[in-house]
C-alpha cells in the first residue's frame, strides 16, 4: 500500500548567486528550512466575493528577509542599511508596475498580431517627505520601436491595461497620481491620467 501524498507543499531548492556554500547561503537554507510549510491556496474572503492570497517571511539577520510569495517563488529583501542581498520592499512596487502593465500590452499586442522590434517602459515614483514616504506620484514611461501600423494597437494595448487589465496600477492609483506617457519609435507623446 502506497503512502498517501502529503499535502503540504515541499520545500524548493534554494537556487543562489553562485555555485560556492558561503555562511550567507547556509543561513538561507537554515531559514528557509525553518519556516512552517503550507499549502499553496487560494480561498474565498468572507463574504468579499474575492481571493485572499498570502506571502510569508523569514528574518534572516539585519534587515535581510527571505520571502515565499503566493506563486511560491521565494524572494530576498534587504533594507536601505542592509548589505544589499535583495531588492528594497517599496523598489518592488515600482518592478511590479512595469511587470504587470508590460505583460499585458505585449499580450494585447500579440493577439492583435501587431508587430514591434522593441518594447520597454519604466515607472518613476516620486516619494513623500515625510514618513512612510510613499510613492504620491508615479509616472509609467512606454517605449514602443515598431511599424506605424502599430501605433494604434499599441495605444489601445496601453489603454486597456491602464483602465481595465492591471490590477498593480489600480492599486497605485488608490494611492496617489498615476500617470504615463507613450514613445512610439523615439517620439515622446503627451503625459497623460
Amino acid at each position: 500500500m502506497s503512502r498517501p501524498r502529503p499535502t503540504l507543499r515541499e520545500e524548493r531548492p534554494f537556487v543562489g548567486r553562485g555555485s560556492g556554500t558561503t555562511a550567507h547561503t547556509r543561513r538561507m537554507r537554515a531559514a528557509r528550512g525553518a519556516l512552517v510549510r503550507w499549502s499553496r491556496k487560494e480561498s474565498k474572503a468572507e463574504g468579499a466575493g474575492c481571493l485572499s492570497k498570502t506571502a510569508r517571511a523569514k528574518w534572516i539577520d539585519g534587515s535581510h528577509f527571505s520571502t515565499e510569495l503566493p506563486s511560491g517563488h521565494w524572494l530576498d529583501l534587504d533594507g536601505e542599511d542592509g548589505q544589499d542581498l535583495g531588492p528594497r520592499p517599496k523598489e518592488l512596487l515600482l518592478g511590479a508596475v512595469c511587470g504587470c502593465t508590460g505583460m499585458d500590452v505585449v499580450a494585447i499586442l500579440q493577439k492583435k498580431r501587431a508587430a514591434f522590434d522593441h518594447f520597454e517602459l519604466s515607472a518613476e515614483g516620486t516619494e513623500a517627505e515625510d514618513y512612510p514616504r510613499i510613492y504620491q506620484e508615479l509616472l509609467v514611461t512606454y517605449t514602443l520601436n515598431a511599424p506605424e501600423e502599430t501605433r494604434p494597437a499599441f495605444e489601445r494595448a496601453v489603454e486597456l491595461s491602464w483602465t481595465k487589465y492591471c490590477p498593480v496600477i489600480a492599486t497605485m492609483r488608490g494611492v496617489g497620481r498615476v500617470r504615463r506617457r507613450l514613445v512610439f519609435n523615439g517620439v515622446q507623446g503627451e503625459i497623460t491620467e
